[in-house]
């Protein structure tokens, strides 16, 4: 399981609770703003928003990661 926590309002750590130590934390452009709010949703994905507007959604999926390699 992966639970999400914002950190100092810039900042999305992810944290997989059965491998404390693979922790990510996600950094995104000061130009969007604070993070205002995230929920998971789907299997697997947030979507972030930002108080310039924006919002990002984000995969936790290795497989859609491993695509990028092709």
């Amino acid at each position: 399981m992966t639970v999400s926590a914002v950190v100092g309002e810039r900042a999305l750590v992810l944290c997989d609770t059965r491998k404390p130590d693979n922790t990510i934390e996600l950094h995104f452009e000061a130009s969007y703003g604070t993070i205002t709010r995230h929920q998971w949703f789907g299997d697997g994905y947030i979507l972030v928003g930002f108080s310039g507007g924006q919002s990002v959604a984000i995969s936790t999926c290795m497989n859609d990661f491993l695509l990028w390699d092709e």
